[in-house]
């Protein structure tokens, strides 16, 4: 005779113990205080991205139940192997199971445990991956806010999943997209950013009668009416193509500086509501030995070459004065590396020379690198509000794009990509076009960290902003130190460490594969793992700078830290 059989585990509960553990954990965390409970074996919330455990419990008295939904990212938990539970809880829980209970596949999910709006305590927010659900305490009642579809209330406030943040500095003009029609916004499969990817670009111009297609979350803008200019051009919740393989957990800063391609879009003759790049794009203004608006450095140490004299550069932005007043300093440039010197020398500002030559060193009197303060007013901004989930300025191992050597006691800066790649494509057995990317890089990808996109995809871009934010925030220099040691890294000889190549050991490897298209070479079905090396490869690092700040000081010691 056969005997009862046990009931088939639902799919909701079809999990491992790693699953099971940390939602364990999650409850004896919430119900600390020894409140009863009942996990739910009814009510059926699905996702391909994770999992859910709902629970109910007596909140006022035992007819007065409230429920907490908790989710576990698996997505999230196969790259970091952290096993991350959020939940969303009370009325704003019911009103989440009752816009997602028996869907086939839930990609709306938390990412963030429940807390008070940080403008507005008598509200509550919970942060999920495409909306965020704000409870009213005066009216009980809960409204959603999606990502895709919101429009800032204010146009000069940072917005971070619908919360709007005032900006404090008064020498700033921020603007967000209040008035902008936006196109290919998608969310955060992975959760909260974890890291900030720094850019450069000369410039972005659009076709106004098209929708803007998001290049970034931030720009640091030109000085305009002796102010800076920073825009945000979506909010930070948004998964946007900035940043390649690290898309899904960066906010992308672009820098207007040159020599970079102009990024232009234009309305899609096929469908009027989009806008595509203009190709072929504008070019660099590569060349710029005639420029005031910076100087113009000669680099033997680094590989990003202006084609039209043959020599390695790197473009300083800065503004001028000829006082010394408001923030603006002197510095000094060995003059056979500048190679907008002449252009300098014959610059005025209110009828005054602003640079001298002496002794093969080109004196100028007086700059700052605003544009670079910027860009630490916004990060600092963005960190001090906890927008850059689990980030430690001060941790040496954030800033992925530097390297301390234990065993020559000596901190480089990377002035090239931290990886190696192969490329492969084959034609499967269906006929379809697969391109296979290997890529291994020297840094983890999945932690929380600070790093440029030269450093980590396929441009040439955010090196200098890379290296600002590391000597002015870690380092703790002041602005003077920070410009004059970055200019002396950048334009001293090669010392005796700079003069041997970095071999480094491989700690991620990266495979994307993607269907093309041959005839326009479009992918599509793209996908990304990362994966430790069981044999790591050996990268070979040849452009980087040696960060000796003592010699730096020794170099001037009329400047302080």
């Amino acid at each position: 005779m056969v005997g009862p059989v046990a009931p088939a585990v639902r799919q909701m509960d079809n999990y491992g113990a790693d699953v099971s553990n940390a939602f364990d954990n999650a409850e004896n965390e919430f119900f600390s205080s020894g409140k009863h409970f009942i996990t739910d074996g009814v009510i059926n919330l699905i996702s391909k991205t994770g999992f859910f455990r709902v629970d109910s419990y007596e909140n006022t008295s035992a007819i007065d139940r409230h429920y907490v939904v908790f989710f576990f990212n698996k997505k999230n938990y196969d790259m970091t192997k952290n096993p991350e539970v959020f939940e969303v809880h009370g009325t704003l829980g019911r009103h989440y199971i009752e816009i997602h209970r028996n869907q086939p596949n839930i990609t709306d999910f938390p990412i963030d445990n429940d807390r008070p709006l940080k403008a507005d305590s008598n509200y509550v927010i919970s942060v999920e991956s495409e909306s965020a659900l704000v409870w009213s305490n005066s009216t009980n009642k809960v409204t959603q806010r999606k990502y895709a579809e919101y429009k800032p209330v204010n146009e000069n406030t940072l917005v971070a999943f619908t919360e709007e943040y005032v900006i404090t500095d008064a020498e700033i003009t921020f603007k967000n997209w209040k008035n902008s029609h936006l196109q290919n916004i998608s969310s955060r499969g992975l959760g909260r950013p974890t890291q900030i990817l720094l850019h450069e670009t000369a410039g972005m111009q659009m076709d106004v009668s098209a929708a803007f297609n998001v290049p970034a979350h931030f720009l640091i803008g030109n000085m305009k009416d002796n102010k800076g200019t920073i825009f945000q051009m979506v909010d930070i919740a948004a998964n946007v193509p900035h940043g390649e393989i690290t898309n899904g957990r960066a906010i992308g800063i672009e820098f207007v500086n040159a020599p970079f391609d102009i990024w232009e879009q234009v309305r899609d003759p096929n469908n009027p509501q989009r806008s595509i790049d203009k190709i072929p794009r504008v070019k660099s203004n590569f060349g710029l030995t005639n420029t005031t608006q910076g100087v113009y450095l000669h680099i033997e140490k680094i590989n990003i070459k202006d084609v039209t004299i043959n020599k390695s550069v790197q473009f300083i932005p800065l503004e001028f004065s000829d006082v010394e007043e408001n923030g603006f300093f002197e510095i000094k440039i060995p003059e056979e590396k500048l190679l907008n010197k002449t252009a300098l020398l014959a610059f005025k500002i209110n009828g005054r020379n602003i640079v001298a030559e002496n002794d093969k060193i080109v004196t100028i009197q007086y700059c700052k690198p605003a544009k670079f303060e910027h860009l630490k007013y916004l990060v600092e901004l963005l960190y001090d509000n906890n927008l850059i989930k689990d980030a430690d300025f001060e941790d040496g191992e954030f800033w992925k794009g530097v390297y301390y050597d234990p065993d020559q006691d000596k901190t480089f800066y990377i002035y090239q990509k931290l990886f190696t790649e192969t490329v492969a494509t084959t034609v499967n057995a269906a006929g379809k076009t697969i391109k296979k990317i290997i890529m291994h890089f020297i840094i983890s990808l999945s932690e929380p960290c600070i790093f440029s996109h030269a450093q980590i995809g396929h441009h040439v871009d955010g090196y200098l902003q890379g290296l600002y934010l590391y000597l002015r925030i870690y380092e703790e220099l002041s602005i003077k130190a920070t410009l004059q040691y970055m200019i002396f890294f950048l334009t001293s000889e090669k010392t005796n460490a700079e003069k041997i190549p970095l071999e480094l050991n491989e700690e991620t490897t990266v495979t994307r594969t993607s269907e093309i298209n041959p005839a326009t070479q479009a992918e599509s079905n793209i996908d990304i793992q990362f994966s430790t090396p069981a044999t790591p490869a050996i990268i070979r690092i040849n452009n980087f700078l040696e960060i000796d700040l003592q010699a730096a000081k020794t170099m001037f010691p009329e400047i302080g830290s």
